[in-house]
Parts: structure tokens; sequence; C-alpha cells
């Protein structure tokens, strides 16, 4: 899917089997930190356009997602 990124898809390994995992909290740290980059790379490729980057986080997401879309 366009514009969604499972975190654990990025990096070698399987979708965590619980949201305390470690590998859950380490996806969802390095997730905080690309939802701040998407941001910021999308505001200087795109100045006066405005996007919503969201960290989402559950099982039913398969971890830690990010989700980027126009605003």
């Amino acid at each position: 899917m366009l514009n969604r990124t499972h975190m654990w898809e990025s990096f070698a390994g399987d979708g965590p089997t619980s949201a305390q995992s470690p590998e859950a909290e380490a996806y969802r740290e390095i997730g905080l930190r690309m939802t701040r980059t998407w941001r910021e790379a999308l505001s200087v490729q795109f100045p006066g356009r405005e996007f919503v980057i969201e960290l989402l986080d559950g099982l039913d997401e398969y971890g830690p997602t990010i989700v980027a879309h126009s605003a």
C-alpha cells in the first residue's frame, strides 16, 4: 500500500508478537524519528502544502506503522 510503511518490513525480521516486545519498542522509536524526518522533507519539497504523517501503533497494524497523506 502506498504511503503506509510497517516498520518491521523495513528491517530484517517478522512483525512483533506483542506491543511490549523489545522489537516493537525499537520499531516505535525508529518510527517516531522517521515521522519527523518525513514531515520535514515533505515541507521542504512541497512548501505551502500540508501533510499528515502519523505513527500508528498496534497489533492490528502489525506493529508500529507510518502513514502519510495530504491534509
